[in-house]
């Protein structure tokens, strides 16, 4: 039954793909760490309550535009991505 369910549906990336973005965005997020500017004071900060959030509104709502955003253009890509590109 489940290797009929996976015949269904094709795959939007292929496991190549998948890895390909991993490693992009494994890299991307490792530079924005490593690029910052040392701060010796970091350590003296007080750490953040237990009650505090950890991702604020503004962080909320950058959150829901770029999954809005990016939803958007994959379905795009799926839906019309052939006519668009022409793809052999």
């Amino acid at each position: 039954m489940l290797k009929f369910v996976f015949h269904l549906w094709s795959a939007p990336l292929t496991d190549v793909q998948l890895l390909w973005v991993n490693m992009i965005m494994d890299t991307l997020g490792a530079l924005a760490l490593a690029i910052g500017p040392p701060n010796n004071d970091l350590m003296k900060c007080p750490p953040v309550g237990e009650r505090q959030n950890y991702i604020s509104n503004a962080m909320w709502r950058n959150i829901l535009e770029q999954s809005f955003y990016q939803f958007t253009i994959i379905w795009l890509l799926k839906a019309i991505g052939q006519a668009i590109f022409h793809p052999d």
